[in-house]
């Protein structure tokens, strides 16, 4: 597997990662933040902001790991995006982040949500031990019109088993 590594998101950097996320293959899927509001992310106690470093320390995604104090330990994978695609590190920054996200306190559970017709995320989430908990109907909506959501989880529990088997 790829080996890439996390730390917390420097001021200086969010224009990487804004450029990270407005790429057309990538902005058709995440959300668009301001400046400010990485800039606020990066502040706030609550959440992880974290660019994502390939094995020469270059940038090359990030990810967002928010409600880090969820009273029930519950943590969401609120976003991700990479700047180099194709390549099959998805799986490999889906594995940090997890590794990440249950590092954090208790954390229980770690949910996101994904549009449902990006097949290729919602086949690394599943290949990474997410399970689909619903749909969210017509949640999405984009050029092409209306598309449904699902909501996926991986808990503490399975993912310490599906670590243990790696």
């Amino acid at each position: 597997m790829t080996q890439l590594h996390l730390r917390p998101t420097h001021p200086g950097e969010i224009d990487a990662v804004i450029a990270i996320e407005t790429h057309p293959e990538v902005s058709k899927w995440v959300g668009q933040w301001s400046a400010p509001d990485h800039f606020a992310a990066i502040h706030n106690d609550a959440i992880d902001h974290l660019v994502v470093l390939d094995e020469q320390g270059v940038v090359i995604g990030y990810g967002i790991i928010a409600d880090k104090f969820n009273i029930d330990d519950n943590v969401e994978l609120l976003r991700l995006a990479l700047s180099r695609r194709g390549e099959g590190i998805g799986h490999a920054l889906v594995e940090t982040l997890l590794a990440h996200a249950f590092s954090i306190g208790n954390t229980h559970r770690v949910w996101l949500d994904v549009v449902a017709k990006n097949f290729a995320a919602v086949a690394v989430y599943v290949r990474a031990g997410f399970q689909r908990e619903g749909t969210m109907r017509q949640a999405y909506n984009d050029e092409t019109g209306r598309s449904d959501m699902y909501l996926m989880s991986i808990l503490r529990p399975e993912w310490e088993d599906r670590s243990k088997s790696d």
